[in-house]
């Protein structure tokens, strides 16, 4: 049996003229009782039959596949080293994207995805759960030019050569076009594409094709998927998990992608857009030196995802298992990486300290934002509250209120009178129509007014204010009788009466 052996992606096998990849149906036909075989019995199998066949041809992708050349092309075609200041400008371009959109959250979170999606197969080893995919049901022709042209500044480089073969793979997934009748597969945007070596078959009707095409996975960089369909998106699923993905205006799929709504999308800074493209190399190239800058990857990726599970605190005695939402840590590796990236390129002298910490504030205020303090609530029974209330009450109302001396009169659709009692000055209203200019106050003011829903409340509430002595209260029981009509009803005539100038 002969076989071509392509490193990190696996082999074909040569069966009845065509080179197939081998699964358990292809082997079943191959090794006699493979069927039957416990799984243990399978690998040994397999292990075996490889081990009996011929390598006609050894394919080596140049894996890990780099987004971009090291080198950037100036205006006159040479290709150079970039300059720290060419750098510095990457650097300027890149952490403008949280000014982008309106909605700075939305530009944080592209930024932080993305620089996510450079080193993504580390982070997933530390966490296998986490997928950086961004999603988005606006397509829009703005959505689109914005999530292309930083797919298109991030990765410059769509194709590699290696050993026995040749690689592609696109940036920039466009979907939309694709007829129904043909349809689309991921290999039709990333493939690693091999010579068939010619040999003497055993099989008689030989056939195999000249070319193979195999699909590659997607990974350490970004991808932009334009109006794939839900059957594309599980096709696609497995080969762009260790990648950052934009997906817009896609299927239903089950990535459990961050969604980014139309409005957070709607309104972005054109000049920004136009200096992605500017300086699309000048980005690439820092994301290249990002890409390839950790001393030990893994060990990077393990101390950012422990930080970032340290963050939702440690469990008590009362928990015996504690699973984080994939989502909100999703958010907080992200944030991390964010943060790493500052510290990377500080390190390099392509951005001042000072300017990091800005940078540092801007994406804590997204995803680490300080708790909002909680006001205590403020009730309408509360005697401060009451005191606040009937102050702002009486320089609202001044001119509804019956001068000391005047007659009260009912008709006149008054709120009250001053009067004088026992010597000292008095706010008098009657009952009824405090209770409800009040109640129509605490709740302009936004004060808690439940208190309002129990029977009697104006009652209740009064003997509360009587017994804290900001009211007139009776010598016998809480409300308080006054004639304030002057027209002998004192006893029929219940009112508030408010100290006025203590």
């Amino acid at each position: 049996m002969l076989i071509i052996l392509i490193y990190c992606v696996g082999i074909l096998i040569e069966y009845k003229g065509s080179w197939r990849l081998p699964n358990d149906r292809l082997y079943t036909k191959l090794i006699p009782g493979f069927a039957e075989l416990s799984e243990r019995g399978r690998k040994r199998a397999m292990a075996k039959f490889l081990d009996s066949c011929e390598v006609v041809q050894t394919v080596k992708p140049p894996f890990p596949l780099t987004n971009t050349p090291r080198k950037i092309r100036d205006a006159f075609g040479n290709n150079l080293e970039p300059t720290s200041d060419q750098y510095r400008i990457g650097v300027e371009t890149l952490l403008a994207l949280p000014e982008l959109y309106e909605v700075s959250q939305s530009g944080n979170r592209i930024l932080a995805y993305l620089l996510s999606g450079m080193r993504c197969k580390a982070i997933r080893k530390a966490v296998p759960d986490l997928r950086f995919a961004v999603s988005t049901s606006d397509q829009s022709d703005g959505t689109t030019e914005i999530m292309s042209a930083i797919a298109e500044a991030c990765v410059t480089m769509h194709h590699w050569s290696g050993k026995n073969c040749r690689v592609k793979r696109k940036a920039i997934i466009d979907c939309r076009s694709k007829s129904q009748y043909i349809g689309y597969h991921f290999h039709d945007y990333s493939r690693v594409i091999l010579r068939a070596p010619k040999v003497q078959s055993a099989w008689q009707t030989s056939t195999a094709k000249k070319k193979i095409v195999l699909p590659i996975p997607y990974t350490d960089t970004i991808a932009c998927i334009l109006g794939a369909d839900s059957a594309f998106l599980r096709e696609a699923d497995e080969y762009m998990q260790n990648s950052c993905v934009f997906l817009i205006g896609c299927g239903k799929n089950e990535w459990g992608s961050a969604r980014l709504s139309p409005d957070e999308l709607s309104h972005y800074a054109p000049a920004a857009l136009q200096a992605l493209r500017d300086h699309r190399y000048e980005i690439a190239a820092v994301l290249r030196e990002w890409w390839s800058g950790a001393e030990d990857e893994n060990q990077w990726a393990a101390e950012i995802v422990a930080d970032a599970r340290a963050s939702f605190g440690s469990p008590d005695s009362r928990y015996i298992s504690v699973t984080l939402d994939p989502k909100k840590l999703r958010e907080a590796v992200a944030y991390r990486v964010l943060l790493s990236f500052l510290d990377f390129v500080v390190e390099r002298g392509w951005l001042t300290a000072e300017q990091a910490d800005t940078h540092r504030a801007g994406a804590k205020a997204v995803f680490d934002p300080d708790p909002i303090e909680e006001k205590p609530v403020r009730r309408m029974e509360q005697l401060d509250v009451f005191s606040e209330i009937m102050s702002t009450f009486l320089e609202d109302t001044s001119t509804k209120i019956v001068p000391l001396g005047e007659r009260f009169v009912k008709a006149d659709k008054s709120l009250g009178a001053y009067r004088e009692i026992g010597g000292e000055k008095f706010l008098v209203m009657p009952e009824g129509t405090w209770a409800r200019a009040y109640l129509q106050a605490a709740r302009k003011a936004g004060f808690e007014t439940s208190f309002a829903q129990q029977a009697n409340w104006e009652r209740e509430l009064q003997k509360l204010l009587g017994e804290a002595g900001v009211i007139k209260q009776p010598s016998a029981g809480s409300r308080y009788r006054y004639d304030i009509f002057d027209n002998g009803t004192r006893d029929k005539t219940y009112v508030l009466a408010l100290p006025i100038g203590k």
